[in-house]
């Protein structure tokens, strides 16, 4: 006489069913929760994406013109040409340059003169200026 591996009656057939069919569920939740949060990534990350391109519009019609003579955005095509620029870095090296008219002369010069210049290069010509520690800067000072 064997003894069979499995019990194959019509109850045992049913449990295993039924355990089946609550693996399945569970694994069908799950896919459906992770494109739910996929999709929320996605969309949280375009509207942080529209929020930078407003607060960069807002900060750029703020130091667009200092007295109606310092216009920054030649300053602001050049450092966003950079490849590997970013938004606190275009920001630091415009609210530094609109401090002094000498400060954006200085800054357009490097960046003419410059082949191929990094975001690296960049700060490390305006931390070397001999004024670069003159003024702290805040948040109030970024925004106008």
């Amino acid at each position: 006489m064997s003894i069979p591996l499995v019990d194959w009656t019509q109850d045992n057939m049913k449990k295993l069913f039924m355990k089946l069919t609550l693996i399945l569920s569970c694994i069908k939740i799950s896919l459906i929760l992770y494109i739910i949060l996929s999709v929320l990534i996605i969309i949280i990350m375009r509207i942080f994406s529209k929020i930078m391109v407003l607060m960069t519009t807002i900060l750029l019609r703020n130091l667009k013109y200092k007295k109606g003579v310092i216009v920054m955005d030649e300053l602001y095509t050049k450092l966003n040409a950079i490849p590997d620029s970013y938004f606190g870095f275009v920001m630091g090296i415009i609210s530094y340059a609109k401090k002094k008219p000498e400060r954006l002369d200085k800054v357009l010069q490097f960046l003419n003169e410059a082949s191929n210049p990094t975001s690296s290069d960049v700060v490390k010509f305006v931390m070397e200026q001999p004024d670069f520690h003159e003024y702290g800067l805040g948040l109030k000072e970024m925004t106008g």
